[in-house]
């Protein structure tokens, strides 16, 4: 019988949970503690700096995840970030306006974004690529926004009420939290499959060991798209958040309790939309139209915004622009995020986890230090209307790759539009064979082991 997604689901939902609220407590303070105590004028220097560390780590965990166990790596990544954090903690309480601190905790904000990123989408294309619906996408990506509602409503009632070093520890908390988490985390359906299956599997084994049949050129296409997708959405997300950041620190007056309270309900407010978009509509939107309206329609959102943003004079219109042009992060996270890891699904496995860390673990944290070593080298000479213009024209590229995404994976996988592709009946027929060799396996394997006990001398 096919296995209970409920308690993956569940398990999956409260990683999502736990790594978003201690990214959003490190990103939100990063931010407005470097701001506030710095200036908005040495920001594109810690996004360059932040953004070769990434590069690191995520060359790491790539070399890393390709040998080790996608559960040993997360265990050693989350053990390095607590002892991070604990260090932090310490080191705050004598050094509070260290500009060395504050960019490490920066730093440190983007390494968790990196990192969750890279983690949950793995576990979770593990866990459910054989799954026809992308509710269990939806859904367990649902654990981010929560997390960012309960942590924003926390910082933004009364900031004044936590001190810098009982932040960090509550940061530190979390990560001991996903520690634990990582013991119950459930084994994804491929490595069960592999250790079951026989050395000379017949063809249903010999279709799941290899994946889905794709043919080579469009493996080479996919693989091609899905990271120039990353690195368009990166270098535009990047401008654009720097747009958003100086925009915020001007409007504000660089005010540091002013602007943790505003990052605190920007996120709030945010994730509530995306919360309730997620679980109202989300998962049947991908079920009903595929990926390719969700992978398309967010930078066409975007190129709206940007257009309106050509004709933004004053720092309030800025403002308020830019905030709403951020907050487009509902559509990004609600339907272009679960889209974006339902792609995977395509590869198999062993493939996929080094596409995974490859494109969202170095191509796209490649594309923020070239984009953060530009603005550190031209962002004093640009204005507010041409750092416009240089994003919408990266739009283009964007566009262009999502649409080439979607109709290779609409080719492969079915959808209610498209189920009579021959392609599609190949790729049902493929994982329906896979299926079924993977519970014949299992009635074979309890069998054996209900007659361990009577076997014969000779098969002792």
């Amino acid at each position: 019988m096919t296995p209970n997604p409920t308690r993956p689901i569940a398990v999956l939902f409260l990683f999502a949970f736990l790594t978003s609220a201690s990214y959003v407590l490190t990103s939100a303070l990063g931010v407005s503690w470097y701001l506030g105590r710095v200036g908005a004028s040495a920001l594109p220097v810690v996004l360059a700096a932040s953004a070769v560390a990434v590069v690191f780590v995520s060359s790491l965990t790539y070399a890393a995840i390709s040998s080790v166990r996608t559960r040993r790596c997360l265990v050693i990544c989350w053990s390095l970030m607590l002892v991070v954090s604990i260090i932090l903690s310490l080191r705050l309480q004598t050094s509070g306006h260290s500009v060395y601190l504050l960019g490490l905790l920066y730093v440190l904000g983007e390494i968790r974004g990196c990192l969750n990123t890279v983690f949950l989408t793995t576990l979770a294309t593990d866990q459910f690529n054989h799954s026809s619906s992308k509710r269990p996408y939806a859904m367990v990506a649902a654990g981010a926004p929560t997390a960012g509602i309960v942590v924003g409503l926390m910082m933004g009632y009364d900031p004044s009420h936590f001190s810098d070093v009982r932040f960090i520890q509550v940061i530190a908390g979390l990560d001991a939290a996903v520690l634990l988490l990582a013991l119950f985390l459930p084994r994804s359906h491929t490595s069960t499959d592999n250790r079951a299956a026989p050395a000379n599997a017949n063809s249903a084994s010999d279709e799941k060991e290899s994946g889905p049949v794709i043919e080579q050129s469009d493996v080479y296409r996919f693989r091609f798209s899905l990271a120039m997708l990353l690195v368009m959405e990166t270098a535009v997300l990047t401008l654009i958040g720097f747009q958003w950041k100086y925009a915020v620190s001007e409007y504000l007056h660089e005010n540091e309790t002013a602007m943790i309270a505003y990052f605190a309900m920007y996120y709030a407010a945010t994730d509530i939309l995306i919360l309730s978009f997620q679980l109202a509509v989300a998962g049947r939107m991908l079920d009903r139209f595929g990926i390719g309206v969700a992978l398309v329609g967010y930078p066409l959102l975007l190129a709206c915004t940007g257009a309106v943003a050509l004709f933004t004079q004053l720092i309030w219109s800025w403002f308020v622009l830019m905030t709403l042009t951020r907050g487009l992060d509902v559509v990004r996270r609600s339907l272009h995020d679960p889209s974006l890891s339902a792609a995977f699904a395509l590869f198999h496995a062993k493939t996929r986890r080094k596409v995974i860390v490859f494109v969202k673990g170095v191509c796209k944290p490649t594309a923020e230090v070239i984009t953060s070593i530009l603005l550190l080298l031209y962002a004093d000479g640009l204005g507010f209307q041409r750092f416009t213009i240089y994003w919408w024209c990266l739009l283009i590229p964007w566009i262009i790759a999502a649409w080439t995404v979607s109709r290779i994976y609409r080719s492969y996988h079915p959808s209610p539009g498209n189920a009579s592709d021959e392609k599609c009946r190949n790729f049902n027929h493929n994982n329906t064979a896979a299926q079924e060799y993977r519970e014949q396996e299992h009635r074979e394997q309890s069998k054996q082991l209900g007659q361990r006990p009577h076997l014969n001398d000779s098969q002792r």
